[in-house]
């Protein structure tokens, strides 16, 4: 059951094992297939990268990787919820030399295209 879950996180995180070496910042999705929302997060260079980001999310005793509107989802309807229905994905990659300010109006942007504030996770 829990098979799947950790499949993706395990293959997308095989994938960009070699990416992290050369670049250190991402603009992640993670995606409720159950509701449909969106979130779109960062993970930098600054603290661990994508690998650090995603193996927070897949701690088994969390599962939310500290983010508050996750946080909300796993005490309404539990950790089986965001095991069945969250689904990781890289957005952008960046290399070291990108400033944070071109991150950060990525990051907006993509919070915009998709519509992640208003319909969706991010806040």
């Amino acid at each position: 059951k829990y098979f799947l879950y950790f499949q993706n996180i395990i293959i997308a995180s095989a994938i960009v094992l070699n990416l992290i070496k050369t670049f250190c910042s991402m603009k992640q999705l993670i995606q409720n297939f159950k509701t449909g929302e969106l979130y779109v997060g960062s993970a930098s260079g600054n603290n661990g990268g994508l690998w650090q980001r995603w193996s927070d999310y897949a701690n088994i005793d969390n599962l939310t990787g500290g983010n508050k509107k996750l946080e909300k989802i796993k005490l309404e309807n539990g950790n089986e919820y965001i095991k069945d229905n969250f689904r990781y994905s890289i957005l952008e990659i960046f290399d070291t030399k990108t400033r944070n300010d071109i991150i950060i109006e990525r990051e907006r942007h993509w919070m915009k295209v998709l519509d992640s504030i208003k319909h969706g996770m991010n806040c």
